[in-house]
C-alpha cells in the first residue's frame, strides 16, 4: 500500500463492533494529510451508507481515541508501515468483561506497548480463543477493563461517574472521593467566585491604573471588562472548575461527567491526560492549588481544618532525660508497608501505624550528641501523635525501589484495614499500639446468637444484624476516647509498578453502603471485593495486584457528621444553565456541520475551500466555484467539468457529468471532505473517456523558446501500453515526434534521481510506471550531452518542507525549501513568519530527549541532514555565536554528591579559569532574580576557589586545569549534551591540578574492627610516586602509622563485605643491595603508584593493619548488607530535565486565572 513517494499511508481496520463475533478487517489506504473524519466518510462508503460516525469510536493502537474529526493522519503519527486503527460500537460491551482486541501482523503486534508485550504473550497463552480460526495474541483494555459501556444512561445507583480522558483514572477515584465527602463539597459549594474575581479584577485595575497602562479595550465600560474578564477568569481557576464539576455530579442524568474542564484549568494538555501519575500526589498538588486561590476567603484553612493534623519527632537523651523535638503537621500518613531489608510486610494498617511510632534507640557509632550534656549518649528517638484530623488519610506505600534488580517495584503484600479504626491509643505514651477493632471481633461474639437464628429469615434480616454488629463496634471504641474513625473510602490500585488503573470503594452517608466508582461506570460493591482491596493475589498477570492504595477514614461525630444533602448557590446553577445552553448550541452546530460537504477545488494549482448542506445539489457547487474562479465564459461554452482530484499526487480521477448536477450531494455520497479540480476543454475538442482501470502520469514538458520546463499535465494511458504507445500518446498531446522523444522518469534508487524510458517494447508497468508517477519529456538536440530533464529531476528532489513550532506561540508553519539552500536562507524565511531579527530565535532539530542547535548558518540544509517533512522547534532566544557551546553544569559535593545547577553558552575558546568566572557570574545574576532565586543559601564565591571536572554516567572523574579551553574538553558528539560538575573547594584553597601528571582522587579509611568505612576526603598523587612515599604521605595526613591499601575503584567503590578479600598493599623499603632480573620499566612500574592504575575520581580505601578484622555473625552480615544498599541509594539521584516541560518534576496543578489580563 505504500506509495514510492510516501506520501500515502496504509490503515487496517478492524470492526470490533460485532462481539462476540470475530472482528472483520478492512484494508485501504489514505494521504498524509486525510483527516480523521475522512477515515469515517471512507467506512461509510465501504458499507454502502450504512456505517453511523456518530454510533461508532476510532481507535488508534487500541488505545488512543481519533475524537478529533480535523486531526490529519500525520499529527497523529501514523506511518508508512500498517496502521491499526479499531472500530468499536460506542456501547459494544455489558458488564464485568474484557474489551477484546485483535492484533494484526505475522509475529508479535508493534501496536503492543513494549512495557506489557511480555505480560500479553504469556497472557495470551493462558486465554482459551473465541474460535478455532483466530491465531492473534488477545489483547484486554488496560486502562479500565471493566467499563465498556459508554451509553449515556445514568447508573441505576443514582451517582454520576467520570469519563477517562485517556489514563485519568486516578483523577476520577480522588475527585469522586472528594465528591462524596460532603464536609469538603459544602465548603467548596460555599465559596463565591464572583465575589473573589471582583476582588481581584479590582486589585488588577488598580495596579494597571498606578503604572500608567492601557487597557486591551478602553472603550468598553468597567462592567463589560469586568464581564469579559470574568469569563476568562472561570476557565483558568481550579475551584470555580470543581465547583461546577460537583454541581454536574449532584444534577446529574447522565452515565458519566467529563473532567476535561477541569483539567483545562489545571494547565494540562492532551499529552498529561494520557499521562498517568499517583493518586497521592495528585491529592496533594490539588490541595496547594485550591489553597494558593483560597487565601484571604473563608475557605483559607479548609484543607487544613478537615485534614491536617500534628506530630512530634523528638529525641530523648537516657543520660540526662532531656528531651529534643519538633511539631510537623501532616496532611495524610504515609505507611510502609515492607520495611527496607525486610522480608516480610506488615499484616495490617494497625500493624504499620505502630511500626511508625515505633522507637528507636540511637547507640553504639550512631550515639546522640547532646547539647545539655556536650557528649555523645544513647537516646531514644521516635515519632509521637499530638493530634488526628477530622479526616484522616491513610496512604499505604505499595510502591518501592527493589535495589537488587535496580528497579521499581509494587508489593502486593496482603495488608488488611478496619471499617473502624480506634486512634485514641495513639495519643498514649505508654502505649505504642492501636486498638484493633473489626466487624469479625464483634461477629465472634455473636456467633452463639446467630447458630440459633432462623436461616430463612433473608436478606434484609442479614443486614440488620450486619448493622447491629457495626454500631456495637463503635460503641466500644468510643469508650477509649474521642478519636474513633470510620472508613468511608478506599483508593485502589490494580496493576503493577510500570502501570495499572485506579478505581474507588466509598460509602455515602445517603444510602450507608459501598459502592464501586470505575471511571463512568458505578455499581453496588460486595463485601468479597473490599476484601480483595486488602491485597495479597496473584502478582503476575497486569490486571491483577489490586490493593488498596489510600485510606480515607472519618471521625465518628454525630454533631459534625452531615447527610449527603446540598444545596448548590443559586448564582452556580445559573452558570450551568449558561453552560448548558452553550453545550446545546455546540451540538446543534456539530449536528450541522456533519450534515456539510467540504470540497477543495483547484483551478491552475489554486485551490478554494467550499462548505456545502448535504441537501444542495452539485450544480450549486459547480456555480459557486465558477464563481469563485471567474470562469464564467468557459462554462457557458461547456468547456469545463469538474473532476475527484487527489491533491498530493495532483493526479485527476472519476469526471462528473451533466448527470450529476441535479443530484444532492448527499445523493452523491463518497467522502465528506475531498478534493476537485476543474478540467478544460476547447471548444470544438471533446471529453476524453475516463477509464479507472488506466494509468495516469504527469507530464512536464521542455519549451524550448523559454528554455524552461511546464507545469506538470495529468495524462492517461491504459495499464497494458507500452513504451512505444505511450510516445505516440504523447506526440498527439504534445507535439514532440516519438523518435525525438527523451523521456525520464523519477527513479530515487539512481544517482541522478532519474532513468530514461528507452526499450519502446518494455511494458509501462514493468518500467514501474503507475498512477502518479512524474516524467520530464524533452526533444533531442545536437548539443546536449545528456538530457537536461536530469537537472529539472535535481532540482525537485532537493524541493522540500519542513515545519517548525515557534514555541511563544506554540504554532506550528510550514516553509518549502531547497536541501541545496542555507541555513541563513531558512532563518529568513522563518525570520518574515514570526516577525523576529535572525538574532532573536534559535533553531533545534528534536531526537528522542536531547535538543541539538542549529547554528552554522553556511551549511546547507542537505549537509545538516535535513529532509521532508522534518519537524524543527524555534524559541525565542540568542542564537550560539560560531565556536560557542552550550554546557549543563551541576554542583558536586562529596557528601551530597550532584545537584543540577543551570546550562549555560560559552564561547570554546574560553579558558576553564574563564569559564569558572562566567559560571559565577551567570550564578549571581540569577540569585538576583526572585523568580529564579535558590531556596538554600548556596553561594560560590572566588571563582578560584572553583573546580570544573568532567561527569562520567553518576561519577566524577576528569579534573580540568585552569589553562586548558573549553572547546578541548568538550570534544566529539555527546547525545545527551555536554555536561560538567562545579565543585567548590575548601576556603582559600585553589586548584591543585596544574599539570596533566597530577592525579585527583579519592581516599577511605576502612575500620576493619567495625567494619565501617571513615569520610571521604580528596588526595593527590602522581603515577612515578613510589608506593613507599605514597604510603608516607597518606599515613602523615591521616595518622595512620602502619597502613595498608588498595586502589583503582569507581566513585561507587566496593560492597564493604567484599572489602577483606581485596589484594591490600604494604609496600616495603628496598635496600641497596636487592637485586632484580626484571627490566627497570616493569620494576618501577610494580614500586610506583602507576601499579594502581589511578585516575582522576577514583576512590582508594586504606586500613590500619594494627587492628584486627571483627567477626561478623550471620545477622551482622545481613545489616552490613542493607547498610551497603542504603549507601549506593543517592548514587542513582541525578537527572537533568530533558525539556521545558520536564523541568519541574513530578505533577504539576497551577490555577492560572489570576494571570488572566485585563
Amino acid at each position: 500500500f505504500k506509495m514510492s513517494d510516501g506520501a500515502s499511508v496504509p490503515v487496517k481496520l478492524i470492526n470490533n463492533a460485532g462481539y462476540p463475533q470475530p472482528p472483520t478487517r478492512t484494508e485501504f489506504t489514505l494521504p498524509r494529510t486525510a483527516t480523521v473524519k475522512e477515515i469515517h466518510d471512507k467506512v461509510k462508503e465501504l458499507t454502502h451508507g450504512k456505517y453511523k460516525p456518530e454510533t461508532y469510536v476510532l481507535k488508534l493502537r487500541l488505545l488512543i481515541p481519533l475524537d478529533d474529526p480535523e486531526a490529519t493522519l500525520e499529527s497523529l503519527g501514523f506511518s508508512s508501515s500498517p496502521n491499526p486503527v479499531y472500530l468499536e460500537r460506542a456501547a459494544s460491551f455489558k458488564g464485568d468483561s474484557y474489551n477484546i482486541m485483535f492484533a494484526l501482523g505475522e509475529s508479535s503486534p508493534s501496536s503492543v506497548p513494549p512495557s506489557i508485550a511480555k505480560t500479553l504473550r504469556s497472557e495470551s497463552n493462558s486465554l482459551e480463543p473465541l474460535t478455532p480460526a483466530i491465531t492473534f495474541p488477545i489483547m484486554p483494555n488496560l486502562m479500565n477493563p471493566k467499563t465498556s459501556d459508554y451509553s449515556s444512561e445514568q447508573s441505576k445507583t443514582g451517582f454520576a461517574g467520570l469519563a477517562n480522558q485517556g489514563a485519568t483514572c486516578y483523577l476520577n477515584s480522588l475527585i469522586q472521593s472528594l465528591f462524596l465527602t460532603p464536609e469538603f463539597r459544602d465548603s467548596v459549594f460555599k465559596w463565591d467566585f464572583e465575589d473573589w474575581a471582583r476582588r481581584v479584577f479590582d486589585e488588577k485595575l488598580a495596579e494597571q491604573e498606578k503604572q500608567g497602562e492601557a487597557s486591551v479595550d478602553s472603550t468598553l465600560s468597567i462592567e463589560d471588562r469586568f464581564q469579559q474578564w470574568c469569563i476568562k477568569m472561570e476557565e483558568n481557576s481550579v475551584p470555580r472548575q470543581l465547583q461546577k464539576l460537583f454541581a454536574k455530579m449532584l444534577k446529574s442524568e447522565k452515565r458519566a461527567e467529563s473532567t476535561s474542564n477541569l483539567t483545562k484549568s489545571f494547565g494540562w494538555n492532551k499529552a498529561q491526560s494520557f499521562t498517568q501519575h499517583d493518586v497521592q500526589e495528585l491529592c496533594r498538588v490539588l490541595f496547594e492549588a485550591l489553597e494558593g486561590v483560597w487565601q484571604g476567603t473563608a475557605q483559607k484553612n479548609l484543607i487544613n481544618e478537615l485534614y491536617q493534623g500534628e506530630m512530634k519527632d523528638y529525641v530523648k537523651c537516657l543520660n540526662c532525660g532531656t528531651e529534643s523535638a519538633r511539631v510537623d503537621t501532616y496532611l495524610d500518613i504515609p505507611l510502609v508497608i515492607k520495611a527496607f531489608g525486610s522480608e516480610t510486610a506488615v499484616a495490617s494498617v494497625e500493624e504499620a501505624l505502630e511500626k511508625f511510632i515505633e522507637v528507636e534507640t540511637l547507640k553504639d557509632d550512631n550515639k546522640y550528641h547532646c547539647e545539655k550534656c556536650n557528649g555523645k549518649h544513647e537516646a531514644l528517638k521516635g515519632l509521637k501523635f499530638k493530634s488526628f484530623p477530622y479526616l484522616l488519610g491513610l496512604h499505604l506505600k505499595r510502591f518501592d525501589f527493589d535495589y537488587a534488580y535496580m528497579k521499581r517495584i509494587k508489593l502486593h503484600d496482603r495488608v488488611t484495614f478496619p471499617e473502624v479504626l480506634d486512634m485514641n491509643h495513639f495519643l498514649e505514651t505508654d502505649s505504642l499500639s492501636a486498638k484493633k477493632l473489626d466487624l469479625e471481633d464483634i461477629e465472634m461474639k455473636e456467633e452463639s446468637k446467630s447458630e440459633e437464628k432462623d436461616e430463612d429469615k433473608g436478606k434484609d434480616k442479614e443486614e440488620e444484624d450486619s448493622t447491629e454488629a457495626y454500631n456495637k463496634l463503635l460503641e466500644e471504641a468510643l469508650k477509649n476516647g474521642p478519636y474513633v474513625y470510620e472508613l468511608y473510602a478506599i483508593l485502589v490500585h490494580r496493576g503493577t509498578s510500570m502501570g495499572g488503573h485506579y478505581y474507588a470503594y466509598i460509602k455515602p452517608f445517603s444510602s450507608g453502603k459501598w459502592h464501586c466508582f470505575n471511571d463512568s461506570t458505578v455499581t453496588l460493591a460486595s463485601r468479597r471485593e473490599l476484601e480483595e482491596a486488602y491485597g495479597g493475589g496473584a502478582k503476575k498477570s497486569f490486571q491483577s495486584g489490586a490493593s488498596a492504595y489510600m485510606l480515607m477514614y472519618r471521625q465518628y461525630d454525630p454533631m459534625k457528621n452531615i447527610s449527603d444533602s446540598t444545596e448548590i448557590p443559586e448564582s452556580l446553577l445559573q452558570a450551568l444553565e449558561e453552560e448548558h445552553k452553550k453545550e446545546k448550541e455546540e451540538q446543534e452546530n456539530k449536528k450541522k456541520k456533519q450534515q456539510m460537504y467540504n470540497y477543495k477545488v483547484y483551478y491552475e494549482n489554486k485551490p478554494v475551500d467550499f462548505e456545502i448542506h448535504e441537501d444542495k445539489t452539485f450544480q450549486t457547487l459547480f456555480d459557486d466555484a465558477v464563481k469563485a474562479f471567474h470562469l464564467e465564459e468557459l462554462q457557458g461554452k461547456g468547456c469545463l467539468r469538474l473532476r475527484d482530484y487527489h491533491s498530493y499526487n495532483a493526479i485527476p480521477q472519476k469526471p462528473y457529468t451533466e448527470e450529476h448536477l441535479e443530484k444532492t450531494l448527499a445523493q452523491i455520497g463518497g467522502a465528506r471532505t475531498r478534493s476537485l479540480i476543474f478540467e478544460v476543454k476547447g471548444e470544438e475538442e471533446s471529453w476524453e473517456e475516463w477509464n479507472p482501470n488506466d494509468i495516469i502520469v504527469r507530464v512536464s514538458v521542455f519549451d524550448e523558446t523559454s528554455g524552461s520546463w511546464s507545469l506538470f499535465t495529468p495524462v492517461n494511458i491504459a495499464n497494458d501500453a507500452t513504451v512505444a504507445s505511450f510516445k505516440k500518446r504523447l506526440e498527439q498531446k504534445f507535439g514532440i515526434p516519438a523518435l525525438k522523444q527523451i523521456i525520464v522518469k523519477e527513479d530515487s534508487m539512481k544517482d541522478k534521481g532519474g532513468s530514461q524510458l528507452e526499450d519502446g517494447e518494455a511494458l509501462l508497468r514493468t518500467e514501474r510506471i503507475h498512477n502518479g508517477t512524474k516524467l520530464w519529456v524533452e526533444a533531442k538536440t545536437e548539443y546536449d550531452d545528456e538530457p537536461r530533464a536530469y537537472k529539472e529531476v535535481s532540482r525537485i528532489k532537493n524541493e522540500i518542507e519542513v515545519s517548525f513550532t515557534f514555541k511563544e506561540t506554540n504554532m506550528t508553519h510550514s516553509v518549502h525549501i531547497s536541501k541545496l539552500d542555507t541555513l541563513l536562507q531558512l532563518k529568513e524565511a522563518i525570520s518574515k513568519i514570526i516577525d523576529l531579527d535572525l538574532d532573536s530565535f534559535v533553531i533545534f532539530k528534536e531526537s528522542m530527549n536531547s535538543k541539538i542547535e542549529m547554528r552554522d548558518e553556511s551549511e546547507t540544509l542537505k549537509s545538516l541532514a535535513f529532509y521532508h517533512n522534518l519537524k524543527l522547534v524555534v524559541e525565542k532566544g540568542k542564537p550560539l555565536r560560531n565556536g560557542e557551546i552550550t554546557i549543563k553544569f551541576s554542583l558536586f559535593d562529596i557528601d551530597t554528591h550532584i545537584q543540577p545547577l543551570f546550562a549555560l553558552p560559552l564561547p570554546g575558546k574560553f579558558t576553564i579559569l574563564q569559564a569558572k568566572e562566567a559560571i559565577v557570574e551567570h550564578f549571581n545574576k540569577l540569585q538576583e532574580d526572585p523568580e529564579t532565586k535558590r531556596n538554600d543559601d548556596l553561594t560560590l564565591g572566588d571563582p578560584k576557589s572553583l573546580r570544573l571536572r568532567d561527569l562520567r554516567g553518576i561519577a566524577p572523574s576528569k579534573v580540568f586545569m585552569d589553562s586548558q579551553l573549553v572547546k578541548d574538553v568538550c570534544t566529539g558528539y555527546s547525545f545527551s549534551g555536554f555536561h560538567l560538575l562545579v565543585q567548590k573547594l575548601p576556603e582559600g584553597q585553589s586548584e591543585v591540578k596544574d599539570n596533566k601528571d597530577t592525579i585527583v582522587f579519592f581516599l577511605q579509611q576502612f575500620h576493619p574492627e567495625t567494619w565501617e568505612l571513615g569520610k571521604r576526603f580528596e588526595f593527590t598523587t602522581t603515577d612515578d610516586e613510589k608506593l613507599t612515599e605514597f604510603r608516607d604521605r597518606i599515613s602523615s595526613a591521616t595518622g595512620v602509622k602502619s597502613l595498608s591499601f588498595v586502589g583503582g575503584k569507581g566513585w561507587e567503590g566496593q560492597e564493604i563485605l567484599s572489602l577483606p578479600k581485596l589484594k591490600w598493599i604494604t609496600p616495603k623499603e628496598e635496600t641497596e643491595d636487592e637485586t632484580t632480573t626484571e627490566p627497570s620499566y616493569l620494576h618501577n612500574m610494580k614500586v610506583t603508584v602507576k601499579s594502581l592504575y589511578l585516575y582522576d575520581g577514583d576512590l582508594v580505601y586504606f586500613k590500619d593493619n594494627e587492628k584486627v578484622l571483627k567477626d561478623l555473625t550471620d545477622e551482622e552480615k545481613a545489616e552490613r548488607k542493607q547498610k551497603d544498599t542504603k549507601i549506593k541509594q543517592g548514587w542513582h539521584s541525578l537527572r537533568w530535565p530533558t525539556s521545558a516541560s520536564d523541568k519541574e518534576s513530578g505533577l504539576v496543578i497551577k490555577d492560572h486565572s489570576k494571570n488572566v489580563t485585563i
